[in-house]
């Protein structure tokens, strides 16, 4: 498997500037990029509260099962007001 390297710090001014929601997928990068081997939001030296959902997994560079995703809002999407048609 392969993965590429995005600009971060640059996708986080446009997030800023167009006031949208940034997903990360640091499924190849988490215990492999880095410093300190948290991928590539440690590799860029951003902090991670501009990340709106991480994702990741532990079956890569954790050699175990599962994985996570992460962000600081929670929202329930069953809570949805329903629509109705006529």
């Amino acid at each position: 498997m392969e993965g590429s390297i995005c600009r971060l710090p640059e996708l986080i001014e446009l997030k800023k500037k167009y006031k949208t929601y940034l997903y990360m997928d640091e499924a190849h990068s988490i215990g492999a990029m880095g410093g300190n081997g948290r991928g590539i939001v440690d590799y860029f030296h951003v902090d991670p509260n501009e990340i709106d959902i991480l994702m990741g997994t532990f079956t890569k560079s954790f050699g175990s099962a599962g994985g996570y995703i992460a962000g600081r809002k929670v929202r329930n999407i069953r809570e949805r007001k329903r629509i109705k048609i006529i």
